[in-house]
């Protein structure tokens, strides 16, 4: 499956900017090209969800960004345009919302952007979360382990079943027709 080629819009990828920053402000803060980083991430992740579901996160995004602007403390501000702290008030108004589907919205799009943030290298070798180096030594004890029971598997499973003669196996198959 091809996954589509898909890409927020100018003022999604700076609302989604302006998350990040809420979401991981220290991390982000040591090396600000984290940030295009993270956006990049999950406009990847984005990539894997089908169509309505990238439209509903879209409409979703236009929303959060939208609403600040209905606080007397933002000015007339979206929230891409808040200052930081401005920023995460009005993300954790979501976050704590009593209306589940603004609650629900804030908690999803804290894990895609937290998804998006953790495939960072740099955020990998912090948590020193190294897969495929945990892949390989796994792989290599369970063939310490189980790899005579695995090669005597393979061999069954390739041997010519003793219940069926070979000639059998060989024979062409002809059909008979129905009486007319």
């Amino acid at each position: 499956m091809t996954l589509s080629d898909f890409r927020l819009s100018g003022r999604q990828r700076r609302t989604v900017r302006a998350l990040i920053q809420v979401a991981c402000p220290a991390f982000v803060a040591e090396n600000p090209a984290r940030t295009e980083q993270t956006l990049h991430n999950l406009e990847l992740g984005l990539r894997s969800l089908p169509a309505h579901v990238r439209l509903l996160v879209r409409l979703g995004l236009l929303a959060f960004d939208e609403s600040a602007r209905a606080k007397p403390s933002a000015r007339g501000r979206p929230f891409r345009a808040l200052p930081p702290d401005q920023a995460l008030a009005h993300f954790e108004m979501f976050w704590r919302s009593r209306f589940a589907p603004l609650s629900l919205f804030a908690k999803n799009l804290m894990s895609l952007v937290a998804l998006a943030c953790y495939e960072i290298p740099d955020a990998k070798d912090r948590l020193e979360y190294h897969p495929d180096a945990w892949i390989t030594e796994v792989a290599r004890r369970r063939l310490d382990t189980w790899g005579a029971e695995i090669r005597a598997h393979e061999e069954d499973l390739l041997r010519p079943d003793p219940l069926i003669p070979t000639h059998r196996l060989t024979r062409k198959v002809t059909h008979a027709h129905p009486a007319t």
